[in-house]
């Protein structure tokens, strides 16, 4: 048992799963940290992506935006619940969403404007499916509403489409994925760099051209 054999008992470093007795020092070819993304602005968190295709998330937890299966807010890392082979991650307000290796996305937190995804308007402490994706290569969180690039180089958004911010040349706000108009050969998204303030979702072409996805106005090209 674990009490008398001590290291001899833990989890083996590089079997690609990182353990509960594992830590990111120990144990960098399972429990490297490969991606971090933080919401700074209300009600603030931070996770981060590991080598196994798992997550950790802490900080506010108000509506289960952790994935933990509670709404208790954690100073410390808490492993995401049910995320076993993510690829991309983002935080935004009050949620977080990833993108796993088989196309498929999660999201889990705040729903009560569609931001999750699923098909309905109802806050989750876990993460659920994002219906109608099986091709989404990375995945952007913002204020309300979200965004993935497919393998085909196209996008779709879901959540809040206030100011029209889901691209899809409406601003009703839709709770599944909607193709966002004339956006093709995307290669990147996120909600922070380029993008001011981190409440926009930005997409990057092969091109090098950019798409805003903002509160303000449906497209905004650079």
């Amino acid at each position: 048992d674990p009490a008398s054999c001590a290291a001899d008992c833990r989890p083996p470093c590089g079997d690609g799963s990182c353990g509960e007795d594992e830590d990111q020092l120990a144990c960098p070819a399972d429990c490297g940290a490969v991606a971090v993304s933080a919401w700074g602005l209300v009600e603030p968190h931070t996770c981060t992506l590991l080598a196994d295709g798992t997550a950790r998330c802490w900080g506010d937890n108000h509506h289960g935006q952790l994935g933990d299966g509670t709404s208790a807010s954690s100073d410390v890392p808490v492993r995401v619940e049910g995320l076993t082979s993510a690829v991309s991650l983002s935080a935004g307000a009050g949620f977080t969403c990833a993108a796993g290796a088989d196309g498929t996305a999660w999201c889990w937190g705040d729903n009560r404007r569609g931001q999750l995804g699923d098909g309905t308007n109802e806050s989750s402490l876990v993460p659920v499916t994002v219906a109608g994706l099986d091709s989404a290569v990375a995945v952007s969180a913002a204020d309300e509403f979200a965004c993935a690039v497919l393998d085909d180089g196209t996008a779709r958004c879901w959540g809040n489409n206030g100011q029209g911010r889901l691209g899809n040349g409406t601003t009703d706000s839709s709770n599944v994925p909607v193709v966002v108009s004339g956006v093709a050969n995307v290669v990147g998204i996120s909600n922070a760099g380029s993008c001011v303030p981190a409440s926009d979702i930005c997409a990057r072409r092969a091109s090098g051209e950019s798409w805003m996805a903002r509160r303000r106005s449906s497209i905004a090209r650079s």
